[in-house]
């Protein structure tokens, strides 16, 4: 989900309603003293906002699971996006009143590198046996691979599926909600970060191993080790 801060209105909106048309999930604000707070208080995966407000991303700086973040400027100079690069830790900086289409494809561009980044951390070393996880579509189980089953709900299992169909890949938020059953638009993301909390934390009592299961900011989830569909 993108948050976007712009201060003038009809700049956000059409920036928001570009960002719609292109299939991303936004939530708009003004680039204020409460934004901090904003920032905090959600799992976004894309921070879109105001030049002025770039003090708002030093404390991600360090962070290697921040979400993406552009900066929007009016008149920029190289030296202003030299600063937000180096200085701020933004992704990318561009003029307000640009294309579109060019935010888009930023955006698109920067989460392609986060998702071929998790499958690179995600790679067995060199002569390292890989531990194969199984699961059953029919019978609504996942067994780890020290032989443990554990039964899963409906939704659990779906959810699997389409990771175990593209091993190593981040899957984005919208193809996991709408193979759960559910309309994107209308779901709630923090309701996906909590099913995935409740679904790691059973598995692991049942397992004592943890899901191999990594969220990726801007994107979705992926499964890390191999996971093996049953017939």
């Amino acid at each position: 989900m993108v948050l976007l801060a712009v201060y003038e209105e009809s700049i956000r909106d059409a920036i928001s309603a570009g960002l719609v048309a292109a299939g991303y999930r936004v939530e708009t604000a003004l680039p204020d003293h409460s934004l901090g707070d904003k920032i905090a208080t959600a799992n976004w995966g894309v921070l879109v906002f105001d030049f002025a407000a770039r003090d708002l991303l030093k404390p991600y700086i360090d962070d290697p699971d921040r979400p993406i973040s552009v900066l929007l400027g009016d008149r920029l100079q190289p030296e202003d996006t030299i600063m937000a690069l180096q200085e701020f830790g933004a992704d990318a900086c561009l003029e307000k009143s640009g294309p579109i289409g060019v935010l888009v494809a930023v955006i698109a561009s920067l989460r392609r590198r986060v998702a071929q980044t998790v499958v690179s951390r995600s790679e067995p070393r060199l002569g390292e046996e890989k531990s194969i996880w199984r699961l059953s579509p029919t019978q609504w189980t996942i067994r780890c691979p020290r032989g443990y089953e554990a039964k899963l709900s409906r939704a659990e299992t779906d959810f699997l599926i389409l990771l175990a169909r593209e091993p190593g890949e981040a899957v984005s938020r919208d193809r996991l909600i709408v193979a759960m059953g559910h309309n994107p638009i209308a779901y709630d993301p923090r309701r996906l970060d909590t099913f995935v909390s409740r679904m790691r934390n059973r598995l692991l009592g049942a397992f004592s191993a943890s899901l191999p299961l990594r969220s990726v900011h801007a994107v979705g989830y992926a499964f890390v080790a191999p996971l093996k569909l049953l017939d």
